[in-house]
Order: structure tokens, then sequence, then C-alpha cells
């Protein structure tokens, strides 16, 4: 006796559209049949084979992207359930809302390109406005120059190298907007690690000069500090702590971000 068809489940995707960054946005709808541990980016795979929607209507495929599918390149970090996840990770079954639907939009905050693609330009840009790194027109000096991967890094140090700069912390966070406004944890992240490896680099460049050396470390410190309090810093953090629960590699941002206040009064306190 042939088994009757097993019913198989189906999730209706709704997807925030966008044909340019100058375009308003719209939104399609695809039915996707929910096979077991199917990715938000496996599902987005699937609708660029068959990009038809709900109504039957062949659209142009959707602007996503991904490629390593372990939070390697975190290119694929977008806003599912309101929520911003990495799809490469995130399971259909464990986002979908009941009545099985489900909206994917981008990360509005960084902008969007088109569709799912956004421009993570601005993470780059709030890093360097904390001086998480030079910035072209100032480039670090030769002689604070160390091979990275030399420096044995303090407990702290490779905890932050862990972060992904994928921008949850950005588009979860109630304070920051798409134009100006909190700079995001992310940035405060990338300049206390700076802080880390300019420790941990004195001792890997010990054939420099000792006290010009930390001289010019102290320097670079000091300066990262002072941009804690400049506009977007860490006095327009309102302690919200939406970044601790979007965080993919669970760094102790309130930790993070406490530190960065302590920092910003302290230097506040040695310049008078």
């Amino acid at each position: 006796m042939t088994p009757p068809p097993m019913h198989r489940a189906h999730v209706m995707l709704r997807v925030r559209r966008q044909d340019s960054p100058e375009a308003m946005p719209y939104f399609d709808e695809f039915r996707v049949t929910l096979a077991p541990r199917l990715t938000i980016a496996e599902a987005l795979d699937g609708i660029a084979l068959h990009p038809m929607t709900t109504r039957g209507e062949r659209v142009t495929p959707i602007a996503y992207t991904w490629g390593c599918a372990g939070l390697g390149c975190v290119s694929c970090m977008l806003v599912a359930a309101r929520r911003p996840v990495a799809a490469c990770e995130t399971l259909l079954e464990e986002v979908v809302e009941p009545g099985g639907q489900l909206v994917l939009e981008p990360l509005g905050k960084l902008g969007v390109i088109r569709d799912l693609l956004v421009d993570s330009g601005r993470l780059r840009n709030e890093r360097v406005k904390l001086g998480g790194f030079s910035t072209p027109e100032e480039p670090a000096s030769p002689l604070l120059a160390t091979d990275a991967s030399s420096l044995r890094l303090s407990p702290l140090g490779e905890l932050l190298s862990r972060c992904t700069r994928c921008g949850a912390c950005v588009e979860a966070c109630p304070e920051t907007r798409a134009e100006g406004g909190f700079v995001g944890a992310a940035a405060f992240v990338a300049s206390q690690l700076a802080d880390a490896r300019d420790l941990e680099s004195e001792s890997a460049a010990a054939h420099v000069a000792t006290s010009l050396l930390a001289t010019a470390r102290a320097t670079r410190r000091s300066n990262r500090h002072l941009a804690l309090a400049h506009a977007g810093g860490i006095h327009e953090c309102g302690d919200a702590q939406r970044c601790l629960a979007v965080c993919p590699v669970h760094l102790p941002l309130d930790e993070v971000l406490g530190r960065a206040a302590r920092d910003a009064i302290a230097q506040s306190f040695r310049r008078r």
C-alpha cells in the first residue's frame, strides 16, 4: 500500500526590496518549502533560482550576499523578524513568526545599495573616528609598525579580536541612526583592540628606543580616549544593551562600553 504523501510546511518570506539607494522600498512575497535545518541564506539561494512571487510574477532576483557559511565574512547579516541575524547560520524554523510568515529586511542603518545588500563603509568610518586604525591621511609611523601575527595579545585583546564587524550592534542600537548619532559598540571594540595591540607591540619592538616608543604609543592611546567623548561618542550610549543580545560572537559589549566611559572620564581629568 502506498503511504499518503507527507505534508510539507511552507514559509511565506516577505522580502524588503529596493532597486537603488535612492529608490523607494517595496515588498515582494515568496513561498518557500520549509526543509529541516534550512537556513535563511539557503532559502534565498532557492528563490534566486526561481524568483517567482506568490502573485505568480517573475521578478528580478533578490540582491544579497553570503559566502563563508560560518560567520567568517559576515556579509550575510540582515534583519529577520526585526532582529539582526547572520543568514548563513540562522535556521528558518528558529525565526519564522506565527502564521508561517517571516519578514526579511536589510541593515538599514548601514545604507542600502540594493535589496538586502548594504554598504559596510559606515563601520570602517566609525572605527577611524575612534582611532580603531589609522586613516590614509594619517598613516601609522613605520617606527610603530609591528607584524600583527607576531603579537601575543592579552586575554582581553584575544576576546575583542573575535569581533566580526558585522554591524548587528549598530542596527539593533536605538541610539544609532542611518546618518550621524551614536557610533555603535563595534567602534569601541576596535578602539580597545587597538589599545591592546599597542601595549603588546611595545615588547615586540624592543629594539626601538624605549622612551620614544612609549611616548608615541601613549600619544595614540590618549588621542583614542579623547575621541571617545566626541560627537557620537560614549556619552550618547543609552545603555539599552540591545547590542549585547544580538552579537553573533557573544562579546561582552556591556563591559566594552563601560570601559569606554571610564577611559573617557579619566582622559578628561588628565587634560585639566
